[in-house]
């Protein structure tokens, strides 16, 4: 999404069919999730209909992605529906 969420009516930062996620990068060794963030894109994904997702990255200066550093969290609930045997 455009500036994500700098403009008012774009929310999260990408949506892929009936996911809308936010993006988050950092150059550290570790990272902090905050609830924040989880709360602020699952409301905004069910304003829209979607299933939320905050996407990790962990990043070298220059913005590559790490070997094995690219993670997405999704909610539990989230996670049944896609487990769950048919």
């Amino acid at each position: 999404m455009p500036a994500s969420g700098a403009f008012t009516g774009h929310k999260g930062d990408f949506r892929r069919d009936r996911i809308l996620a936010e993006a988050k990068a950092t150059v550290q060794i570790s990272a902090s999730v905050k609830l924040a963030w989880l709360t602020k894109i699952t409301q905004e994904a069910n304003e829209k209909g979607c299933n939320p997702a905050l996407f990790l990255s962990f990043v070298t200066a220059s913005g590559e992605a790490k070997p094995g550093g690219d993670w997405v969290l999704i909610p539990r609930y989230v996670w049944e529906e896609l487990t769950e045997d048919k």
